[in-house]
């Protein structure tokens, strides 16, 4: 029996605009037949994403202003937590009716280093899209800083620091070894800075491909799975040199993405979760797309990096 830390995007559960609860949890039930078997078969924990999710919570706290007070962002990816987990734990219980294996919910904090340069550089853009005149109000009323974004208009942006610890990997780890099925590390985590002992939140945004990457080797998992839109990773996308990569080694991947070879906002961050993951002492990274994974485990399809 294999383990396997599998990464979902936030956009799994979401198809174009379809956004109510209803619709995710028919997709997040999707998913799960997709992945029934494998997960049957091996020791399985699966993270995700929030983005669409914990933008939808920052919508609906614009919407309320001035009749309740709003929430700080880690608040409100904590909430987001345990919003797609219940949708998750759902689909999952359905799908695996008479299966000893349960899944569980862990509610996960990151711990992110207070003097991290993303603090002092933001970059993430989240929420809803502002014309020029609302963004300099925003700015002076909340403290936010927003910058433009092609084709989108004035966004807030965010730090998005490095994860340096899960503080729940013992947990996550304990749970999966009695046989049940983890949901953990939803949006990264909870971004925490430590200061004499004490753990407080911070406004920031941790690459959800990072901090799984990070908890795939705290609790020694051989692969790292994350789960994507396409089925291989590309070098130059989408343009006339787009080239498919199917198995390939940690030091050839290093060497492409340092040459600045995939997408700064999309394929990047889940190819340099892919190498750090290998560096830390992993075997094997696969990045492909949803419909690909069992048969990216049995028979090779999509992006395989290994150590040499």
């Amino acid at each position: 029996m294999a383990k396997f830390v599998i990464a979902l995007g936030g956009n799994a559960l979401q198809s174009g605009n379809e956004t109510s609860y209803a619709e995710q949890l028919a997709r997040a039930d999707s998913v799960f037949r997709g992945l029934k078997s494998m997960i049957l078969a091996n020791e399985v924990v699966i993270t995700h994403g929030n983005g669409p999710q914990v933008g939808e919570i920052l919508l609906q706290n614009e919407a309320a202003a001035g009749s309740v007070p709003s929430y700080p962002l880690d608040v409100c990816g904590s909430m987001s937590q345990g919003f797609i987990a219940q949708m998750l734990t759902t689909a999952i219980h359905n799908n695996l009716e008479g299966s000893v294996k349960q899944p569980v919910q862990v509610y996960t904090r990151t711990i992110v280093d207070a003097s991290d340069p993303a603090f002092s550089n933001p970059t993430k853009f989240i929420g809803p899209s502002y014309d020029e005149e609302t963004a300099i109000s925003l700015k002076k009323e909340k403290g936010w800083e927003l910058k433009k974004q092609n084709g989108r208009g004035w966004r807030r942006v965010v730090p998005s620091p490095v994860p340096v610890d899960i503080l729940e990997w013992k947990a996550v780890d304990s749970l999966l070894g009695s046989g049940y099925l983890p949901i953990c590390a939803g949006g990264g985590g909870t971004p925490m800075v430590m200061e004499n002992n004490i753990l407080r939140g911070v406004e920031a945004v941790i690459d959800k491909d990072l901090a799984s990457s990070l908890l795939a080797n705290r609790i020694r998992s051989r692969t790292f799975i994350i789960l994507t839109g396409v089925s291989n990773v590309y070098v130059d996308f989408r343009e006339k040199s787009e080239r498919a990569i199917g198995n390939t080694t940690k030091e050839e991947l290093k060497s492409l993405y340092m040459e600045g070879k995939f997408e700064s906002g999309s394929m990047a961050p889940k190819v340099k979760a892919a190498i750090d993951f290998i560096e830390r002492g992993g075997e094997e990274a696969i990045i492909t797309s949803l419909d690909n994974a069992e048969s990216s485990v049995r028979s090779g399809t999509g992006t395989h990096i290994f150590r040499n």
